[in-house]
C-alpha cells in the first residue's frame, strides 16, 4: 500500500527512556586443548540471551535472512500515554532460534587454559645463560 498521508509523531510522557547504546560481553570458551584463536566464543546480551560462535565464524543471523529469527523481542502499540500495548512478543521464535544455533557450536570441554605456541627460545636462553656463567666461573679459578 502506498502512504499518501504524513505520519504524525507525538509524545508519551508515560514510557521510560531508553538508551540507544547496547552492550554484549564476549567470553572466549579456552581450554588446553586449543589455541585461544581457535576456541568458540559466546557473546552474552543484555537481555540474558547467548549466542555461540566458532572461532572465525560470521554472526549467524543476518536481518532479511529467510531462516532469521525476528529481529524484535516485542511489537509494541503506543499511543500518547500508558505503557503500550504488546502486538506481537517474538521472544519464544528467538530463543528456539539461538537454543538451535548455539547446540551446533561444539564446547572445548572443561577448565581453561590457554595454549600457547612452543618456542625454544627459553631453553636456548637458559643454556647461553648457563655455558656464559660456568665460562666466567672457569675463567676466576
Amino acid at each position: 500500500p502506498e502512504m499518501d498521508l504524513d505520519p504524525l509523531f507525538d509524545f508519551n510522557p508515560d514510557l521510560p527512556d531508553i538508551s540507544n547504546v547496547h552492550t554484549a560481553r564476549r567470553v572466549i570458551e579456552c581450554h588446553r586443548s586449543v589455541y585461544r584463536w581457535e576456541a568458540p566464543s559466546r557473546f552474552e546480551l543484555e537481555d540474558g540471551r547467548v549466542v555461540r560462535l566458532n572461532a572465525g565464524d560470521p554472526w549467524p543471523f543476518l536481518v532479511g535472512d529467510e531462516d532469521a529469527p525476528p529481529a524484535n523481542a516485542l511489537v509494541l502499540a503506543l499511543t500518547t500515554s500508558g505503557p503500550g500495548t504488546v502486538v506481537q512478543d517474538n521472544s519464544e521464535a528467538i530463543d528456539q532460534a539461538l537454543q538451535e544455533h548455539n547446540a551446533t557450536v561444539a564446547s572445548p570441554g572443561c577448565g581453561c587454559g590457554v595454549a600457547t605456541p612452543r618456542s625454544h627460545a627459553a631453553l636456548w636462553g637458559s643454556l647461553a645463560l648457563f655455558a656464559l656463567v660456568r665460562r666466567r666461573r672457569r675463567a676466576a679459578t
